[in-house]
């Protein structure tokens, strides 16, 4: 049986886009276009990072 916490594949690209952003610099309009396209996100897993960081919630940690 497979665990709860386990994540798709689809979600996976969306993490590793939040990472890839979080690792080349602030989260411009352009940074989060161009992650979308590195990982092949859908329109809504594009619009959901553009939202998320433009509107002051803060996927990256906090160092």
């Amino acid at each position: 049986m497979e665990s709860s916490t386990t994540v798709s594949p689809r979600h996976d690209k969306l993490r590793q886009a939040v990472r890839w952003i979080s690792d080349h610099g602030p989260a411009t309009n352009e940074l989060i276009e161009e992650a979308g396209l590195r990982f092949n996100l859908s329109p809504v897993d594009a619009e959901f990072l553009r939202t998320s960081f433009t509107q002051g919630s803060n996927l990256l940690p906090k160092n």
